[in-house]
């Protein structure tokens, strides 16, 4: 990565599996920030504790600083983001996709990349957690107000944009027993890092979990995520049940019912050989009778 970079990333366990899924910046060449998920902070700072003392191949010498009470994230997202941003600075828009750069407003310091996990365009912001209300004060005036371009709104909007986007979730999709590569999210792993040799080389991975994530990709995983369109107006819920031939072959991940297309929307877990395109399965509707399910290809609405 070279400064200005930010890349996806996963954080894995020695199995394969996610103790999460992080977004890093790289602020030069010895400085990174990472940005987690905030319900495995706790988790992730025991994990790089114990990383430090006993990492892949031994120890790592390095220094790191847990900065979530004295920093704070706005996300900005949408169509018409880049309208807003552009009144606050006329460099940001030009960023491309996952990037970042750092600008001061009178005597805040923010750190802007053109990220967000919704599938939509925007920024999300950085800055000191003392000055977040000031700064939201200044640069978003009307938030909120009948006329205005940006309105507030909590995680469940957030969620319903990442699912129509095809955007596998912590807790969700991924997990500590779920690997990434039955996720769809190879390419955020980096199989031969380190290597010399070919495929079957077998000394031990460069990073925590990639001799295991390995052999899952070398044996093809035993389920993989798939999209699926519900019919009917139910929304789908994490935990129901997908049935094909009248046996459960698997269980919804995610599910809504998608604001953009006014339909019921899921990702589920289903067996390899039946993640093609165009399978019929049914939707257990938790107990209330079944409904059609079909596999569509992902992402079911790309603004890009």
């Amino acid at each position: 990565m070279q400064p200005g970079m930010v890349r996806y990333s996963l954080v894995c366990n020695p199995k394969g599996g996610c103790h999460d899924d992080v977004l890093v910046y790289c602020i030069d060449e010895d400085e990174y920030l990472m940005v987690c998920n905030a319900s495995n902070r706790h988790k992730l700072l025991a994990h790089f504790a114990e990383t430090k003392v006993s990492g892949v191949g031994g120890p790592f010498a390095f220094k790191f600083e847990d900065e979530t009470e004295s920093t704070a994230m706005v996300a900005i997202q949408g169509p018409r983001a880049m309208d807003i941003i552009s009144k606050m600075s006329s460099t940001i828009p030009s960023m491309k996709r996952y990037r970042f750069m750092v600008k001061n407003l009178v005597v805040i310091k923010l750190l802007v990349s053109r990220t967000g996990y919704t599938g939509e365009d925007g920024v999300e912001v950085i800055l000191p957690s003392s000055m977040a209300k000031l700064a939201l004060g200044m640069v978003l005036k009307d938030m909120g107000g009948e006329s205005s371009l940006v309105k507030p709104v909590g995680l469940g909007a957030r969620d319903t944009l990442r699912m129509e986007a095809g955007m596998p979730l912590y807790g969700h999709e991924i997990s500590e027993d779920i690997d990434p590569v039955s996720a769809g999210l190879e390419f955020a792993i980096k199989f031969d890092k380190g290597m010399t040799g070919g495929p079957d080389d077998e000394r031990t991975g460069t990073f925590i979990g990639q001799d295991a994530l390995r052999k899952i990709k070398a044996d093809g995983p035993a389920r993989r995520l798939v999209g699926l369109f519900i019919e009917g107006r139910r929304s789908p819920r994490q935990g129901m049940a997908i049935l094909h031939g009248g046996n459960v072959v698997g269980e919804v991940t995610s599910g809504c019912l998608s604001p953009t297309l006014d339909r019921g929307i899921a990702m589920a877990y289903v067996p390899a050989a039946l993640a093609t395109e165009g399978t019929a399965f049914e939707l257990d509707l938790a107990g209330k009778g079944t409904t059609p399910a079909v596999v569509t290809k992902l992402p079911f609405v790309s603004n890009t």
